[in-house]
């Protein structure tokens, strides 16, 4: 078994979230990907449910392999779009962070189905309104 990156993530509202991970050693290039996000561990329905797509711009997970000295490097991109953000904090009290928790998922690069990362996902209070 593969044990899974714990990070935390961090998001600001009115704009998009993006975070891009570097797996050093792994061609992630063919892989699929599944993040979803949800209020709380083994909540019933996720608030966000992402899965793997080719355009950067858009909302989803997205991955660049690079070669140095044959060596793999896949970096991984997660975006979620502003609107979705305030989708969710607009089903929260205002005036506070919201916590919640996420898992990012793969399938294939050579193993079968893996959790790649997970760990708790902030959307941070803002002073835009």
């Amino acid at each position: 078994m593969i044990a899974p990156a714990d990070v935390d993530l961090r998001a600001y509202r009115g704009v998009p979230f993006v975070d891009v991970t570097a797996v050093e050693g792994v061609d992630y290039g063919t892989a699929s990907f599944t993040l979803e996000l949800r209020f709380y561990r083994d909540a019933p329905d996720a608030l966000v449910s992402l899965s793997r797509i080719e355009n950067p711009s858009a909302q989803g997970v997205t991955v660049i392999v690079t070669l140095d000295d044959d060596l793999p490097t896949s970096a991984i991109q997660i975006r979620i779009n502003e609107t979705t953000l305030e989708a969710i904090r607009k089903t929260s009290p205002a005036g506070g962070d919201i916590h919640m928790v996420y898992a990012l998922d793969a399938t294939g690069a050579g193993v079968g189905k893996h959790r790649l990362m997970r760990g708790e996902f902030i959307l941070e209070a803002s002073a835009n309104g």
